[in-house]
């Protein structure tokens, strides 16, 4: 399965990468923008979010930002984010919950450090079935 979706300044792209000898099969989502790059990577041994805002986040490194993000117009849930540099990256704890809520939804926005943002989730609608199947999720 391979989508791309959006103008050529913003667009959506889905890889369902079959498994290959030691290793399982992935399923990448991944928002690109002018300068920025919003990734859901989910297998078998779980799943992975990373954000660049393409500058840096000033923190300290590998310590945890509490942040916000909601989903269509419901409530703010918290999240914890980690900032080696100019790329965060979402908890362990919280990626699996945060997949979950954005499979099938509209809206995404992020805050934290001085990051907001607004994902169009629509061009991955038709895919949520199949986010669910990959990632395990009930």
């Amino acid at each position: 399965m391979l989508l791309t979706a959006g103008s050529a300044q913003a667009q959506w792209l889905v890889q369902d990468i079959a498994a290959k000898p030691g290793s399982g099969a992935v399923l990448d989502l991944t928002y690109r923008s002018s300068g920025e790059k919003f990734t859901v990577v989910c297998s078998e041994t779980g799943v992975f979010v990373s954000y660049s805002a393409g500058f840096r986040v000033d923190r300290p490194r590998d310590r945890p930002i509490a942040g916000i993000y909601q989903i269509d117009d419901g409530p703010s849930k918290p999240i914890t984010w980690t900032t080696p540099g100019r790329t965060a990256y979402v908890s362990a704890r919280y990626a699996e919950v945060f997949l979950r809520d954005i499979a099938g939804a509209g809206r995404l926005f992020i805050k934290f450090a001085g990051v907001e943002q607004t994902f169009d989730l629509t061009p991955l609608q038709p895919y949520a079935d199949s986010i669910r199947q990959r990632c395990r999720m009930p």
